[in-house]
């Protein structure tokens, strides 16, 4: 029987910090097979940059091991970052409620200006009354 590990690990171009990662174990892989392999971001959204894939592909057959590394520099921009954000159905959107308090503030502001109108308005029409 055979089998396959995938480890990939994306760096910040120039960083030693990993940001993100991803293994795979027990694979089937047929030899000279090409596939995409996905790293996924565990919630987090994509940030534009350049960066460094490292990949390490270890398969196994009959009791002979054999290890492939890969190395790829890439980048992405900020337009596909925020269009892959997007996207992505696990990235918990945050609704953007900012807009409430500048309205309510204003519907305020409205409505004393209506307010301080009108009683002008009735203290005029008093004092007309009144003569």
């Amino acid at each position: 029987m055979s089998s396959g590990k995938i480890t990939a690990k994306i760096y910040k171009k120039g960083s030693n910090k990993v940001i993100y990662s991803s293994t795979s174990k027990n694979l089937q892989i047929a030899p000279n097979s090409n596939f995409k392999y996905p790293v996924y971001l565990k919630d987090s959204k994509m940030q534009s940059g350049n960066y460094v894939l490292k990949l390490k592909v270890t398969a196994t057959a009959y009791n002979n091991s054999k290890t492939w590394n890969f190395s790829k520099n890439f980048s992405i921009k900020a337009k596909k970052a925020a269009s892959l954000n997007k996207s992505d159905v696990n990235i918990k959107k945050s609704s953007n409620y900012s807009w409430i308090i500048p309205a309510v503030i204003a519907s305020l502001i409205l409505v004393i200006i209506l307010l301080t109108i009108i009683i002008f308005k009735i203290k005029g029409n008093v004092k007309k009354n009144s003569n």
